[in-house]
């Protein structure tokens, strides 16, 4: 049996696909802002911040507040992401049927007809936080790839849409489309 015709590799992005850590991080970015001095709405956060680097944010703040924030600013502020993430990070919703329902390999070794997968993510390793190191959706393009966005996360799928990309809202939708094929 061969799967998934026309595509060679299923990647995923970690962070707001398969586990809800967007959805954590801005609430944190939201206590972390406002300690720091700026007061800024959930949708603002969304707007100005995801998918940007860590570096835009730093910026901005430096930029808004008049201050410089300096080597290990951030280090106050990694228990509370950390903290956050261990008593709040699930599943997304529908991703372990998901995968379930993609016929890949999971290891090195790919038996004939099976698609080999991967997984990605932002997240600084040494400290459990967020790193916005950039938008998965306008790498995978960069990279010719086509992109299979999900706006269930804190993205609108507005962001999201763009050539190469097809939207989705609900993660069980994933594997009968990469099963049809590139639309």
């Amino acid at each position: 049996m061969t799967c998934h015709d026309g595509f060679e590799l299923v990647g995923f992005d970690c962070d707001g696909l398969l586990v809800d850590s967007e959805v954590i991080a801005v609430r944190v970015d939201l206590l972390v802002l406002a300690d720091l001095g700026w007061e800024l709405e959930r949708e603002e956060i969304v707007e100005r911040f995801v998918g940007r680097s860590e570096a835009d944010l730093i910026a901005a703040v430096e930029e808004q507040l008049g201050i410089e924030l300096g080597e290990g600013w951030d280090r106050k502020y990694e228990p509370w992401y950390r903290t956050a993430f261990e008593r709040d990070l699930a599943a997304v919703d529908g991703v372990e049927e998901t995968l379930d329902g993609l016929c890949w390999s999971r290891t090195a070794s790919t038996p004939a007809g099976a698609m080999p997968g991967c997984g990605a993510r932002s997240g600084r390793p040494d400290s459990g936080t967020v790193s916005r190191a950039g938008h998965g959706v306008q790498a995978a393009r960069s990279a010719g790839m086509h992109v299979f966005a999900y706006a269930g996360g804190v993205t609108p799928a507005g962001r999201l849409e763009g050539p190469g990309t097809t939207v989705l809202h609900d993660m069980r939708q994933l594997p009968g489309l990469i099963d049809a094929g590139r639309p």
